[in-house]
C-alpha cells in the first residue's frame, strides 16, 4: 500500500470528467499483461521506493508501470464518488433568496432564484410554498419549467407583516407531469427591514403612474398613512 501511495504522487488523480488520453501519461501503456496480486505488496524493511532490493516480489521495470497504472486508476475511481456527492444529482439549485419592497407601489413579495442544472421531464412544474408573514395558510404558486429554460425566479404573492431578521420558510417542490416528486428545497428569508418602511398605499396608481390622490396633499405633499397594525 505504502508502494502505491508514493507511486500515486508521481502520477496525480484524474479530474472527475477526464478527457480520454491523447498522448498523456496513459499513452503507450498496454494493460494486456494482468497485474500480479504479489507486485507491490511491502516487505518488512521497505526501502525509500517501497519495496525491498532482492526481495522476491521486488517489480521489474515493465510492472512498475502497471502498478503505477493500477495505484493511478485506483484513486481516480475513489474520487468518483466524491464528484459525485459534491455536485449531486439535484436538478435545481438554489442561487438567490430575498423579500422586496417596492416602495412606489406599495408591496413586498418572496422572490427566490433557482439554476436548472440537469434537465427535467417535459411538461414538469415547480411548486412553491411560502409562510404567511401575517399569519394563516402558507401563500403557493406554480410554474412551468421549460427545456430549455436555464434560470427560474419565483416571486410570490404579495406579503404583509414582515419582520425583520424574523427567518420565514420557503419550501420548493419540482414535480413531474404525472406528480411524481423529483426535488425539495427547504430554506428560509430573512427581510433587514420591517415592511411598514413601505407606505400604507401605492404611490401612484393606473398605466400612466399618476400620483394617488389619497397619498398626496394637494398634489403635492406626501400624506403619511399609517400601515395596518400586525400581531406577528
Amino acid at each position: 500500500m505504502k508502494g502505491m501511495l508514493l507511486l500515486s504522487k508521481l502520477h496525480p488523480p484524474l479530474p472527475c470528467r477526464a478527457s480520454p488520453p491523447q498522448g498523456g501519461r496513459l499513452a503507450g501503456v498496454s494493460l494486456s499483461h494482468p497485474i500480479s496480486p504479489l507486485e507491490g505488496e511491502m516487505s518488512a524493511q521497505p526501502t525509500e521506493g517501497g519495496i525491498a532490493p532482492g526481495s522476491r516480489y521486488a517489480s521489474p521495470p515493465g510492472n512498475r508501470i502497471h502498478l503505477s497504472l493500477f495505484a493511478t486508476i485506483l484513486l481516480a475511481l475513489l474520487a468518483l464518488p466524491a464528484c459525485q456527492r459534491e455536485t449531486g444529482n439535484e436538478p435545481l439549485q438554489l442561487t438567490g433568496k430575498i423579500f422586496v419592497f417596492n416602495y412606489r407601489l406599495a408591496y413586498a413579495t418572496y422572490m427566490v432564484t433557482l439554476d436548472k442544472k440537469e434537465p427535467v421531464p417535459e411538461g414538469s412544474i415547480v411548486v412553491a410554498s411560502f409562510e404567511n408573514p401575517a399569519g394563516g395558510e402558507p401563500l403557493t404558486m406554480e410554474r412551468k419549467v421549460f427545456a430549455k429554460q436555464t434560470k427560474i425566479v419565483l416571486e410570490s404573492p404579495d406579503v404583509t407583516c414582515v419582520r425583520k431578521e424574523k427567518p420565514y420558510s420557503v419550501t420548493i417542490e419540482l414535480k413531474r407531469p404525472d406528480g411524481d416528486l423529483l426535488q425539495t428545497i427547504k430554506t428560509t428569508v430573512t427581510s433587514k427591514l420591517d415592511q411598514d418602511v413601505l407606505p400604507a398605499k401605492p404611490l401612484v396608481i393606473g398605466p400612466a403612474y399618476d400620483k394617488n390622490p389619497e397619498m398626496f396633499k394637494d398634489g403635492k405633499t406626501l400624506v403619511r398613512i399609517k400601515p395596518p397594525s400586525c400581531n406577528s
